[in-house]
């Protein structure tokens, strides 16, 4: 058996503690002796100023011991000592100073100095002598201003004036070490500081110096030297900035806030009671609230917490009644009372009569915190609410089981969840207290709930399931099935039970709806069946009748769908005038659904035989057409352009008012086009526009068939359609129409009508600058120089947006400088007196084209930039001659005659070489463009161009003989049959070529390109027919990426392209990567240029 504690037992502990005293005081007296007897024998030896510290310090223990044995041997109770009594202690300390003074004064130099001056300032502290405390703290921070014992000098200093509440003077001391590099003392500096900046009502600076003491990374000491009690400095300052905190942050920061500078749970949750229990007191009772919810969280201190979640309570009932959230914590409030309750009750200090009480109180508080969130979100109509009060009642009812609101309480439940449109547990809860009340009108509404909850949730899941096919329902198949079986059951036994209850139509109408969704057509057909026939005056009887015939139809039950329409019909009780039309309809399609289903399920190679077998025994009728109509579609779908052209020419034939040619004419204009039958094509279009000109795709097929016109080289019928499109497409239509024509007129040199397709499209839009730009080219082609110059003025002048009006612009530039440069070649010396007027003229004319052809070349578009630069060097090249060949004033003497003469030549040499260097650039620039144009091959050869400029080629009338027609006609229904096919558009593209029909070459080519880009025969025809059409640019485009594969007919065209252009070096070079050896110059594929380069083969490198 242990000690017990007695006070006899007291006083031996007291005698045992002042011998041991006693017996330490004997050590230090034995210690001082020996000491003193060191520095006796040791005058001059070199740590003899350490002997005399340690001869202070041993002072300075003796006095400690002796003060503690002194006050050991007092009377109980009293706690100082007598005058006699103090004195031997002071003495004791007076000898430690004096001891101090002599190291001070006989060693200066001593390492621990500024220690010893510390030490000596304690000992007058100790003292209570407090004026030369300061005085001798002072010194050392005067002596040693850096010195860590000069820091704890401040420190004190600092908090002598604190304590006396001299804040100035103590902020001067704290202030001045925290300029000093961080030490231990800082964190005690911060502290003070942060209750000086208080006091002062600064918190903002306050917090900042809490918070910095917190979260400072030197690890502090418990308080300062000297202090009466140990001071955990982080912790106080955490504590001291819930002052601060609350004056400057938002109460919502508090927890983030304090959980990144709390160390330990225990101290965070020790700042945040204090931070509430603040905000508590002020009254802002939501952020009390808020921080409470946080303690009750992670507290595990049951007596404690039954006060936050009072205070919570509290708090809520006491806020603005204007504030909207309000009650928005209740679930997490009702869960903090279930929770503090449960484990009151479960804890065995507590009473039972304890337990009952609080249980009765907290009972009514979860209550009515969950009931006033659902009377606000009913009031409000908020789902969120309402589903944060269906989760409070839900907890509630976990622990209040035997509380007399429980059925209310899960009836407010049930409500919440299907105003928070949580559909299925909304029907679970209602069908719960079905089950707990006894048969009557009570328990019918329940069920009659549940059924309507079940029912929503089905709804509502197949709603989603519709909108987002690829997607999870809002149920998954579980819930699915709950809410499926809820329906189905309690359904049921609601319409056995209430039979002529005046929600039972509804109950069965959900329920025949509930098979529907579920896919069970035939059953909910029955259903919906029985509700028609039972119910034919009510509202959803019409929902109801669509619902059983379109069960049947997802059956492809078309025989039983037609025999229930026509009960529908010749049922006299429903009066419904418009259902009864609506499902004549049906019937009616049923009846040619059957038709259709029966021949959509013929054997793949009697299908089309079938169609026209029945087509002919229904000939002439609207059945008969859908005969041909479904083929079509099928065919259609299948990409089977065979079969579309055939029941497609049927239906044109006989039945030419059909609505559904729209879709005929324009399939079949499309299928045409992939079977490379262009001209069908564009008929088909052209027809499509004509029958239907007022349907929305009119246009768009008319400007299909425009653009197949332009390609195949048929400008005058492409412009027809435009025409039609210009006066009567809509507005962008228009403006596409005029661009187009205003491109044809001027790609074949029609300069009249693109003069009068410009000035049309000027009279719509005065501000087109391409319409202006090509408006004065045609003037300026045709010779109209003033009318060009007028025009050409203001579309350089103007700025253009789209790349058809950069283009434009980019030639009025060059037509522009060429009227000057007409009037610049037209100007030269009429006689020696008027030969400054003239050499003035011309130059000025070089300035003005120069300008222009300057501005050409800054638009960036290369074949006129080409252009601009030839002419502009050749401008140069005549000026230099012209100021050469100035003639010479007959008055001036010999000398001044030939000063006159070297003049004019050195001149004209400048504007020469002027002339060489931009030819130079010209050469340059067109090679690094390739352009294949008459100024790009004279830029090359530095000389004449090797080629003239050609309109492009209007598709010739060649139509080769009856056997090209016919072979033509097989290709194309060779890709009837396999549409796409690159051999049979390949042996197309050649035989067009054969016979000279380039842009049918060109189409069918460019087609083969889409399919297969990288096939080097397709790139080298469709180069060919490009360069045959006058496309020189374009051909080298297709022809560069043939030769890049090595393939060797594209090689030679390549290397014939540059030739005729002039570019010889780039011609020597291509052909080193072919050969003409095995060349057939007439072959489709080698362009007849090819013969030029025959016997001219270079050698391989």
């Amino acid at each position: 058996m242990g000690a017990r504690f007695n006070a006899g037992n007291q006083a031996e502990d007291k005698q045992d503690l002042i011998a041991k005293l006693s017996s330490d005081l004997n050590k230090v007296d034995h210690t001082i002796e020996v000491t003193k007897d060191l520095i006796k024998r040791s005058p001059d030896a070199p740590y003899l100023a350490d002997l005399y510290f340690r001869l202070a310090e041993l002072y300075v223990e003796k006095s400690r011991l002796t003060f503690n044995r002194l006050m050991e041997q007092q009377p109980e109770g009293q706690r100082s000592l007598g005058g006699e009594k103090s004195l031997e202690v002071q003495i004791n300390k007076k000898l430690a100073i004096e001891t101090y003074d002599k190291v001070l004064t006989d060693f200066p130099e001593y390492e621990n100095n500024d220690q010893i001056r510390f030490f000596k300032a304690h000992e007058f502290r100790e003292l209570g002598e407090w004026e030369t405390m300061i005085k001798e703290y002072k010194e050392l921070i005067s002596k040693y201003e850096t010195s860590l014992w000069s820091m704890e000098a401040r420190q004190i200093i600092g908090d002598y004036h604190f304590d006396k509440g001299e804040l100035e003077a103590a902020e001067t001391y704290f202030m001045e070490i925290l300029k000093f590099p961080e030490s231990h003392i800082h964190d005690m500096a911060r502290y003070k500081m942060g209750w000086i900046r208080i006091n002062q009502e600064r918190f903002k600076d306050a917090l900042a110096m809490f918070e910095n003491a917190v979260t400072s990374s030197v690890k502090s000491r418990k308080g300062a030297i000297g202090d009466a009690r140990g001071l955990d400095i982080k912790r106080e300052a955490l504590v001291a900035i819930v002052w601060p905190f609350s004056e400057v942050r938002k109460p919502h920061q508090a927890v983030d806030y304090f959980r990144g500078l709390s160390n330990s749970k225990t101290t965070y949750l020790v700042v945040l009671r204090k931070l509430a229990n603040r905000y508590y007191i002020k009254t802002e009772y939501v952020s009390a609230a808020l921080l409470y919810r946080e303690i009750v969280r992670l507290s595990a201190n049951v007596s404690e917490n039954i006060e936050y979640v009072q205070r919570i309570y509290d708090s809520v009932r006491n806020m603005s009644r204007k504030n909207p959230k309000r009650y928005a914590n209740a679930e997490q409030d009702v869960s903090s009372i279930v929770r503090t309750l449960a484990r009151f009750e479960n804890h065995l200090k507590f009473k039972q009569e304890d337990k009952e009480q609080l249980e009765q109180d907290f009972e009514i508080r979860a209550r009515d915190l969950a009931t006033r969130l659902h009377l606000e979100a009913q009031k409000k109509r908020d789902k969120e609410s309402a589903e944060v009060a269906a989760e409070a009642y839900r907890l509630y009812l976990s622990l209040f089981t035997n509380a007399k609101e429980r059925k209310t309480i899960q009836t407010n439940r049930a409500e919440a969840l299907y105003q928070a449109e949580d559909h299925l547990r909304a029907g679970l809860q209602y069908e719960e207290i079905a089950k707990e009340i006894s048969d009557g009108n009570e328990r019918r509404d329940m069920i009659y709930n549940a059924v309507v909850a079940f029912h929503r949730a089905i709804q509502e899941d197949a709603k989603y399931r519709e909108k987002h096919p690829t997607m999870e329902g809002l149920l998954n198949k579980l819930q699915l099935l709950r809410s499926r079986e809820g329906l189905k059951q309690l359904g049921a036994f609601y319409v056995k039970s209430w039979p002529e209850d005046k929600n039972t139509p509804n109950v069965k109408y959900n329920i025949a709806r509930m098979y529907y969704q579920q896919g069970e057509y035939e059953r909910a057909s029955e259903l919906f069946t029985t509700f028609v026939k039972q119910y034919p005056t009510h509202a959803d009887m019409a929902k109801a009748g669509h619902l059983a015939l379109d069960a049947l139809r997802k059956l492809d039950k078309y025989e039983e769908l037609s025999t229930l329409a026509k009960e529908f019909l010749a049922d006299k009780n429903i009066t419904d005038a418009a259902f009864k039309t609506e499902v004549a309809a049906i019937e009616a399609g049923a009846r040619q659904r059957k038709v259709e289903f029966a021949v959509l399920n013929a054997a793949p190679g009697e299908f089309s035989e079938k169609m026209l077998a029945e087509w002919e025994k229904k000939k002439g009728t609207a059945e008969g057409e859908e005969y041909l109509y479904t083929a079509f579609v099928k065919y259609k779908g299948e990409g089977n352009i065979a079969g579309v052209f055939d029941f497609g020419a049927r239906i044109i034939g006989n039945y030419p008012e059909s609505k559904r040619l729209t879709d005929v004419l324009q399939t079949m204009g499309a299928f045409a086009v992939r079977a490379a039958d262009f001209e069908r094509a564009a008929f088909l279009f052209e027809e499509f526009q004509r029958r239907f000109p007022k349907d929305e795709k009119a246009f768009d097929v008319l400007m299909s068939a425009a653009n197949i016109h332009v390609y195949l080289g048929e400008y005058e019928q492409a412009a027809k359609d435009l025409r039609i499109l210009r006066s009567s497409g809509p507005a962008g239509m228009r403006v596409m129409a005029h661009q187009k024509l205003m491109e044809i007129y001027r790609e074949i040199g029609d300069w009249e009508s693109l003069a009068n397709v410009a000035q049309t499209a000027l009279k719509v839009n005065d501000a087109w600058v391409g319409a202006r730009a090509y408006l004065g080219i045609a003037y300026a082609e045709s010779g109209k120089s003033d009318l060009a110059e007028r025009e050409l003025s203001q579309a350089v002048g103007a700025a253009g947006n789209s790349d058809f009006d950069k283009a434009g612009q980019a030639r009025a530039f060059f037509a522009y400088g060429q009227i000057f440069h007409k009037a610049y070649d037209g100007t030269q010396f009429q006689s020696a007196a008027t030969s400054q007027e003239d050499m003035q003229r011309k130059l000025q004319l070089l300035q003005v084209l120069d300008e222009a052809y300057v501005a050409a070349i800054r638009t960036g578009v290369g074949d006129w930039a080409i252009a601009a630069l030839h002419e502009s060097a050749r401008a140069y090249a005549d000026f230099g001659k012209f100021i050469s060949g100035a003639p010479i004033p007959d008055e001036l003497p010999a000398a001044e005659k030939r000063n006159y003469q070297m003049a004019l030549a050195n001149e004209g040499k400048q504007y020469t070489a002027k002339g060489e260097e931009t030819k130079k650039a010209c050469a340059t620039k067109a090679e690094q463009l390739k352009v294949f144009t008459r100024f790009g091959s004279a830029c090359i050869t530095g000389g004449e161009p090797t080629v003239s400029g050609v309109s492009k080629r209007m598709r010739s009338n060649a139509s080769g003989d009856e056997g090209y027609q016919q072979e033509l006609l097989k290709l194309r229904q060779q890709l009837a049959q396999k549409p796409g096919s690159i051999d049979v558009l390949l042996e197309l593209t050649r035989r067009a070529m054969q016979i000279g029909d380039y842009h049918l070459a060109k189409l069918v080519a460019s087609t083969a390109a889409e399919k297969d880009p990288r096939s080097p025969n397709i790139q080298n025809l469709l180069g060919v027919a490009c360069w045959h059409l006058g496309e020189p640019n374009e051909a080298y485009d297709a022809l560069e990426k043939a030769a890049a594969r090595r393939f060797n007919p594209a090689v030679v065209n390549l290397a014939a392209l540059y030739a005729e252009y002039g570019y010889e070096r780039l011609s020597s070079q291509t052909m080193r990567q072919g050969s003409l050896s095995g060349i057939d110059a007439t072959s489709p594929e080698i362009h007849p240029s090819v013969s030029n380069l025959m016997g001219q083969e270079v050698p391989s490198s």
